[in-house]
């Protein structure tokens, strides 16, 4: 739920910086003033902090049951149920 939300609402204030630039004629022959490109580049930055966030969140809850596992990996250290397991049986 919270991972839909930051997809979504991460937009919104790059969106509502778009339409107040739009509005306050940010935009002219030339290209975009430099406020406005510094306003789009810096709620930029956060709308793609959001999105990797997000998309973090839903990746960690859909292998949640994977990430979950307490296993060892790949250690190399012997427990003493291994070694009675691999001793030969007389």
């Amino acid at each position: 739920m919270i991972a839909a939300g930051l997809m979504v609402g991460s937009m919104a204030p790059v969106f509502a910086v778009l339409t107040l630039a739009l509005q306050y004629n940010g935009f002219g022959k030339s290209g975009m003033a430099g406020i406005v490109w510094l306003g789009v580049a810096a709620f930029g930055f956060i709308f793609v902090h959001g999105q990797t966030l997000a998309t973090a969140l839903l990746v960690t809850s859909a292998y949640e049951s994977v990430t979950a596992d307490r296993l060892e990996a790949s250690s190399t250290k012997r427990t003493q149920e291994n070694d009675d397991d691999e001793a030969p049986s007389t």
